[in-house]
């Protein structure tokens, strides 16, 4: 009997630990999300969420494309005024925010 006893509290004790763990991980994803959120603001970005895309969303100033930082797949998209399907475009999350950025500052400067 006490050789069960003793494996009922290995099992929970496992299962406790691998909770605590799921909630450490859980809050660090949570931090990071909260992070590149921020910095998307800061760049003078906008939310966008509708049928076809869900991202961070502005303008590219060098062409005047829709540039979008898709959350679901980690990467940009462009799409112009009268094209409605976006298409992946090489730049990575830093080069994205940087055109975001460019855009605000020229808006700003502009109004």
């Amino acid at each position: 009997m006490d050789a069960i006893w003793f494996g009922v509290k290995i099992g929970v004790g496992i299962a406790i630990a691998i909770f605590a763990i799921m909630l450490v991980v859980g809050g660090l994803r949570w931090l990071a999300a909260f992070y590149l959120d921020r910095r998307f603001v800061k760049a003078g970005f906008s939310w966008e969420e509708n049928q076809n895309v869900r991202g961070w969303l502005t303008r590219d100033l060098n062409n005047d494309d829709w540039i979008l930082w898709d959350r679901g797949s980690n990467r940009m998209l462009r799409s112009t005024d009268n094209d409605n399907a976006w298409t992946v475009s090489p730049e990575n999350v830093e080069q994205c925010l940087n055109l975001g950025q460019q855009y605000f500052v020229w808006m700003s400067r502009r109004s």
